[in-house]
């Protein structure tokens, strides 16, 4: 749930309010004159550090080698994976032909 709050009272009752997000009960939008003007949220799960970071770039990095080692076994034993578009189009009209 979010509340509104204005900037007074933001700044008055902060420490209860960053209370109140830090618990997960509120979101806290700050209004000046109605108007939002800055949004009081908790971290989100999805934030990480920045060693967290660096695993998962490494991980990334060893997905994308296996799967290159993969694509390589794959164009030894069948041939391009990825055919050309004019390979594409005389397969088309080929099997048109046998229509």
């Amino acid at each position: 749930m979010t509340i509104n709050v204005g900037v007074y009272e933001a700044r008055t009752d902060f420490s209860r309010l960053i209370a109140l997000v830090e618990s997960g009960e509120e979101d806290v939008v700050v209004t000046r004159h109605g108007k939002p003007v800055a949004h009081i949220v908790a971290p989100q799960a999805h934030l990480q550090t920045p060693q967290e970071m660096l695993d998962e770039d490494a991980r990334k990095e060893q997905r994308w080698l296996r799967w290159q080692a993969g694509r390589a076994v794959m164009r030894d034993a069948f041939g391009d994976p990825d055919p050309s578009p004019e390979e594409v189009l005389s397969w088309i009209h080929e099997s048109r032909e046998d229509l």
